[in-house]
């Protein structure tokens, strides 16, 4: 993964609107996380969750250098669009559909989009994505162990689950994502 690929195509504007997403899903996974380590009933859900809150800080430290970096200011808005996701999760009544939504709706989107920025990255914002693409695999494939239990039953309501959160996570990434590829649909027809 060490070949970075500076797409200049892409005004700075709209990978800063990409980066500042990502730094929002960071700052939303840190606060769910916490709340969620403390009520987690699940010995090994909690087990899990005390280990990855250290990385998730650490991801949103690295995202919120990285825009300082290139705006020469810190990100601080959230946008609504962002909170309805982790109003999904923090619903759901137990540990293992929590980590269906959060695991497999959340982090497995906004882990796509970190595989998908990697085109545009310059040397320092590659490093960045290396990291957190790196822990959230590790994460990802945490959540998968403790869901390859699941009844049949818990299944199929994963399935649905990850249904709503499917359409609200391609909501999160709209606007930001259209204005990065349409900057570069921009370029390449000209």
């Amino acid at each position: 993964m060490r070949n970075a690929f500076a797409n200049s195509a892409i005004p700075e504007a709209a990978i800063c609107e990409v980066l500042t997403r990502l730094w929002q899903i960071k700052l939303r996974s840190t606060e769910l996380m916490e709340r969620w380590y403390q009520n987690a009933t699940d010995i090994e859900v909690r087990a899990g969750l005390s280990t990855q809150i250290t990385d998730e800080w650490r991801h949103k430290r690295l995202l919120s250098d990285e825009i300082r970096r290139r705006t020469g200011r810190l990100p601080t808005a959230v946008d609504h669009v962002v909170t309805k996701a982790f109003t999904l999760v923090q619903a759901q009544p137990t540990d293992s559909m929590k980590v269906c939504a959060f695991y497999r709706g959340i982090k497995a989107s906004t882990n796509q989009r970190y595989y998908k920025l990697l085109w545009s990255a310059d040397i320092d914002l590659l490093d960045v994505l290396e990291q957190i693409i790196q822990d959230d695999e590790r994460h990802l494939r945490w959540a998968d162990s403790r869901l390859s239990g699941l009844s049949g039953k818990d299944v199929a309501a994963c399935n649905e689950l990850l249904d709503k959160m499917s359409s609200i996570m391609r909501a999160v990434w709209l606007r930001p994502w259209r204005n990065m590829t349409h900057s570069l649909l921009s370029y390449l027809a000209s």
